[in-house]
């Protein structure tokens, strides 16, 4: 009889755990999802299929907040009850594998995210055949990682294979269909083909507006992947009216704190200084720098691109030394990471002596540089 009641309990507890998780109350969520798990280790042990339940779904109250390492243990709990007990083959594993994968995808491990993403399209290819719409979303996952790694042949490969499919079972006006097709845009964007790229995202954009609306992510991405074409172009208001539209979006969507809206911050200002307003410029590489300081810190890569945007700005107004001073900042950050002989080290540290040439300083500029980088860290942003 206890082990009935535990089972009610536990389920009770689980499901109000599902509603604080979907109003956003997370830490609520866990409390709840803990007291269903208590119960249920207690009543019915660690190897019930319900008990692998309540660990997936606390692994995605992790995975929400961004804590992967937390989401990965409980997401492998729940999957290593679900093998034991169906196998590793089972297509009722594979949510917890494409969770998993997709953890993997975001930590950048994409050797890892291979393994799972083709581990999963076996099943599903098994199960539903080769022609399905799952089957054609695991061929888009596979050719996600194919880009990212820079197999670009592959990628427009399993691309093809999932527009192949979309199209047919979809239709060609589908979300899934013009996800398709932005992906191969991106993957000709990523090989420097700007025209072919340029033709997809424009074929890929109504489709977004129409299916998704104006204010969806996937929106924003293809306006700001059109405009990068015209900033490279350098049809320079074009490119800004997109950044813009692509900003609003993600700041709607994602808050006027998050790394996406640094990144739309960060083209915005691009524009404005190759217009020539700076006094604008400075404002969105400083917006932008604000934001990457604050979640990824002063000592990364994207922070010290932020200081290189606001250094060219100061360097096309003439004002050498406070160039040479973001420079400087962003010059110790690339030596850290990359090292003294990466291209953007480099590119940083030629831009430094050009400024240090206008600024009249006698001293040799290898013994200047050489003092200031032993210097104290100090990547204390001033008040534009």
């Amino acid at each position: 009889m206890y082990y009935f009641y535990a089972r009610i309990i536990s389920s009770i507890y689980n499901n109000i755990a599902k509603v604080y998780h979907y109003i956003g109350k997370n830490a609520d969520a866990l409390e709840w999802y803990q007291k269903a798990l208590d119960i249920q280790e207690k009543g019915l042990g660690t190897e019930y299929p319900s008990t692998a339940d309540i660990y997936y779904n606390i692994a995605n109250v992790y995975n929400n907040q961004n804590d992967y390492d937390k989401a990965l243990e409980f997401y492998q709990k729940a999957l290593n009850i679900r093998e034991n007990l169906l196998g590793k083959v089972h297509q009722d594993n594979v949510t917890t594998y494409d969770k998993i994968a997709g953890i993997y995808y975001s930590q950048g491990k994409y050797a890892d995210a291979m393994e799972l993403y083709q581990k999963i399209s076996a099943i599903v290819e098994n199960v539903l055949g080769n022609k399905h719409p799952h089957t054609a979303i695991t061929y888009y996952n596979i050719a996600l990682v194919c880009n990212d790694q820079s197999k670009y042949s592959d990628a427009l490969e399993w691309y093809q294979k999932a527009l192949y499919i979309f199209e047919n079972v979809l239709g060609n006006k589908h979300q899934h269909t013009a996800k398709s097709y932005l992906g191969i845009a991106l993957v000709y964007y990523n090989q420097g083909d700007y025209e072919k790229a340029l033709e997809l995202f424009q074929k890929t954009l109504p489709i977004f507006e129409k299916v998704l609306g104006k204010d969806h992510m996937c929106t924003a991405t293809t306006y700001k992947k059109i405009a990068d074409i015209y900033y490279r172009q350098g049809q320079y208001a074009d490119a800004l009216e997109l950044y813009q539209k692509a900003s609003a979006i993600v700041e709607n969507v994602m808050g006027n704190k998050h790394l996406h809206t640094a990144i739309t911050y960060y083209n915005i200002a691009l524009v404005y200084n190759n217009q020539g307003k700076y006094a604008d410029a400075l404002e969105w590489f400083q917006k932008a720098s604000d934001i990457f300081e604050n979640v990824l810190g002063k000592e990364h890569p994207d922070t010290a691109k932020s200081y290189s945007g606001i250094a060219a700005v100061y360097n096309n107004q003439n004002d050498y030394d406070k160039a040479l001073e973001w420079n400087c900042k962003s010059y110790s950050i690339w030596l850290n990471r990359l090292g003294d002989t990466h291209p953007d080290t480099m590119a940083v540290k030629e831009n430094m002596e050009f400024a240090y040439s206008k600024t009249g300083h006698r001293e040799p500029f290898a013994q200047w540089l050489q003092r200031e980088i032993n210097k104290e860290p100090d990547h204390e942003t001033e008040n534009m």
